[in-house]
C-alpha cells in the first residue's frame, strides 16, 4: 500500500499552492483593462519627521492623501491601449470615485461588462484629463 507519510504530508504544500492559484483565476475578471498598475506615493518633506511617526501615523497617513496609482504599462490593442492610457499616468479616479488604491481599481473594473465603458481621470504630468474606456472581453493571449 501507499506509505502514509507520502498519502497525508507530503502533498499538502504542492495542493495548497495549487488550490491558491486557481482560486486567483476564477476571480479574475471576464474584461480587463489590459495595464499593469503599482502604488504611487506623492513625497512630502516629512521624511525625517516620518521615521520616528512612522509606527502611530503610517497607516492613517496612506489611508489619506498620499497614496496614488500610477500606470506602469499599458498592453497594445487593450482597452486602457485603445483609451490612449499611457504608462506613467496616475490614476486620479474611476467614475467619479477616486482611486487611492491598486484594490479601487481591481474592484471597479470587476464591475464592468464588455460593452461598459469608464471614466477615468487621470493626471499626466501637470495636466489633469478624462479618458473614457470601453471594456471589450480579452481572449486568451496570441490573439489580436
Amino acid at each position: 500500500g501507499d506509505h502514509p507519510l507520502f498519502a497525508s504530508d507530503i502533498p499538502l504544500q504542492p495542493a495548497d499552492y495549487v488550490n491558491v492559484v486557481e482560486l486567483d483565476k476564477s476571480k479574475e475578471p471576464k474584461v480587463m483593462l489590459g495595464v499593469v498598475i503599482r502604488k504611487a506615493y506623492e513625497e512630502k518633506e516629512e521624511e525625517e519627521k516620518e521615521e520616528q511617526e512612522k509606527q502611530d501615523k503610517q497607516d492613517k497617513k496612506v489611508e489619506e492623501q498620499k497614496q496614488k496609482v500610477a500606470i506602469d504599462s499599458v498592453r497594445e490593442n487593450s482597452p486602457a491601449g485603445k483609451a490612449g492610457l499611457k504608462a506613467g499616468d496616475i490614476i486620479l479616479s474611476m467614475d467619479n470615485e477616486s482611486v487611492s488604491k491598486v484594490f479601487d481599481v481591481i474592484y471597479h473594473v470587476r464591475q464592468k461588462k464588455a460593452g461598459d465603458t469608464c471614466r477615468i481621470e487621470i493626471l499626466r504630468g501637470e495636466e489633469e484629463m478624462p479618458v473614457e474606456v470601453t471594456f471589450f472581453e480579452t481572449k486568451g493571449h496570441g490573439k489580436k
